[in-house]
């Protein structure tokens, strides 16, 4: 068998429809607390820490699922990310490093 009919693992959801939508609608309504972003960073953590003890993560697809959590967290309004609570949250470390 050779690698080249190996088709690679598509990339996980790290950020489901939902909140996707909540962040989205946000940007209109400013509804988001920081426990409701806080909650979201749980899910996205969640969904990463599943993804990597999958045994099928390469290179790729952990920098897909960085690039997808990164994309979600920038768009949130800004002043948000700034409240103490969202600041601590582990999630924002991670994304630090």
């Amino acid at each position: 068998m050779t690698t080249e009919n190996i088709i690679p693992p598509p990339s996980p959801i790290m950020v489901n429809q939902f909140n996707l939508s909540a962040i989205q609608k946000d940007s209109i309504d400013d509804q988001l607390s920081s426990n409701d972003i806080c909650a979201m960073f749980d899910e996205f953590l969640i969904e990463f820490e599943q993804m990597e003890k999958s045994g099928v993560t390469t290179i790729n697809i952990f920098l897909d699922a960085v690039e997808e959590i990164t994309n979600a967290v920038l768009a949130i309004l800004p002043y948000k990310l700034l409240d103490p609570k969202v600041l601590s949250h582990p999630l924002m470390h991670f994304l630090h490093q």
